[in-house]
């Protein structure tokens, strides 16, 4: 049991130290950019069409959830 426990600090000290060797790092990232697969069409140009909206139902300080709409 105390082999166990040393081998786990010891394990621990020597993470801890790797951990903080370095202040930088560089990381690279290699990708290829392609072009979508298709083109979305839809109904009404894309237009969402939510009626007429009285100017004293939505907020001038605040964010006005106007609800979901299906498109197609």
């Amino acid at each position: 049991m105390k082999k166990i426990l040393l081998v786990a600090a010891i394990a621990a000290a020597t993470s801890m130290t790797a951990a903080h060797a370095a202040n930088t790092a560089v990381m690279k990232v290699q990708g290829k950019l392609t072009n979508a697969s298709c083109t979305p069409t839809m109904s009404n140009g894309g237009a969402v069409d939510y009626g007429k909206i009285s100017m004293g139902s939505l907020s001038a300080t605040e964010d006005n959830q106007l609800g979901q709409r299906d498109i197609t």
